[in-house]
């Protein structure tokens, strides 16, 4: 699996990115992680058979598929399907992992069975066990989530939910695979040179804001904004994986948590204490901005990693002290002393403080570098 560590993106004097990868590009939407991989239990493999199975249940299940999408129910509200006594294989065929184990669990790209014969449309399904989010007293909020997502409008910036299933063990998220993969994978694809115009880096970051600007209007947090968390999807900008999603955000009415979410990398100062907002989401932005200008993140790995073991209370106190302490942010290397405008915008997203960042992603979106397409 490939992650933000394997990427270099180098900046040129004109203001160019160039976007190289370590290795060789991966040809499939991937869902990396830079953090230590939560193991879970195993989760079944396929059949070798790959005919599927015409039992009683698997007809009920069909049935009531067809029933949910079709009967008009209050608000015409989506659900998880219960599978009762079929299988996950009864219903999708895979030949092709891209993450065996992790955080989020197995992730595969499969087609429907039940699909017409000569139809190809392929999806990526996640497939979480249950035990670990109980384990971890994340699994009423996990359902909360995916209960909302399944009912969230479409966005042209948002990954909508195919559907969502489960059996006695696991969940399984279905959602349509993108046509131009992972973000880094889409600009190689394009740019074969490693040259991105600064105007396409403009076209992504307001694509990513208005994605995200409607989750907000929502009332859900992302809390995992990333280049692994972001697609391509019919030359569009997506937001992806809502695994961590605050479902029940309300901005009048601001809470903490006991514990972490996210990704080190692209997390809030205040995210290692617990606390979340739209304005964290929007500090993750800015850290994907600054990757892209510059080629690297706006925080040194030392500042970030310490001894004090990921998570514990002690460990978040530490990385929010010494983000506080530490030299600030690089604003002097290629490019930023020539796109004052973008580095403008940048910094509003990266302040330490919260209340010092833009007050939502209205505000963000209505920045001048954002607003005129011929400002730096």
């Amino acid at each position: 699996m490939r992650s933000e560590s394997d990427i270099l993106i180098e900046i040129s004097t004109s203001g160019t990115s160039q976007v190289h990868y370590s290795s060789e590009a991966s040809s499939s939407q991937s869902l990396p992680e830079l953090e230590k991989s939560i193991l879970l239990q195993p989760i079944p493999t396929q059949p070798d058979s790959k005919a599927p199975r015409h039992d009683a249940s698997l007809s009920k299940l069909l049935l009531r598929r067809l029933q949910q999408a079709h009967t008009t129910a209050p608000h015409n509200e989506r659900s998880i399907t219960q599978m009762a006594d079929t299988k996950i294989f009864d219903l999708y065929h895979w030949d092709h992992v891209i993450q065996e184990s992790g955080d989020g669990g197995k992730v595969v790209v499969c087609r429907s069975k039940s699909a017409a014969e000569g139809e190809r449309k392929e999806f990526v399904m996640k497939m979480r066990a249950k035990q670990e989010a109980k384990s971890s007293g994340y699994e009423e909020h996990f359902r909360k989530s995916l209960q909302k997502m399944l009912n969230l409008p479409s966005h042209p910036g948002v990954m909508a939910l195919h559907e969502v299933l489960e059996d006695s063990k696991y969940y399984y998220t279905v959602m349509e695979k993108a046509d131009g993969g992972p973000l880094f994978q889409s600009l190689l694809t394009e740019y074969s040179d490693g040259v991105i115009p600064a105007t396409v880096i403009k076209r992504l970051i307001r694509q990513i804001l208005e994605g995200l600007g409607h989750l907000h209007r929502h009332g859900m947090l992302h809390r995992d904004i990333k280049p692994d968390n972001i697609v391509v999807h019919k030359g569009v900008a997506m937001l992806i994986d809502f695994d961590h999603v605050d479902a029940d955000w309300d901005p009048a009415k601001p809470k903490h948590q006991d514990f972490f979410v996210g990704t080190v990398r692209f997390s809030a100062p205040e995210a290692f204490n617990g606390y979340f907002s739209q304005q964290s989401d929007l500090y993750s932005v800015g850290v994907l901005l600054y990757l892209l200008m510059s080629g690297t993140t706006p925080r040194d790995d030392s500042v970030l990693f310490c001894e004090t073991k990921v998570g514990t209370d002690r460990w978040g106190d530490t990385v929010y002290k010494n983000l506080k302490q530490a030299p600030g942010v690089d604003w002097q290397c290629d490019p930023w002393p020539t796109s004052p405008a973008c580095a403008d915008l940048c910094r509003r997203l990266l302040r330490f403080y919260p209340d010092a960042r833009p007050e939502s992603v209205e505000d963000a979106l209505a920045h001048w570098w954002l607003t005129d397409e011929t400002a730096a």
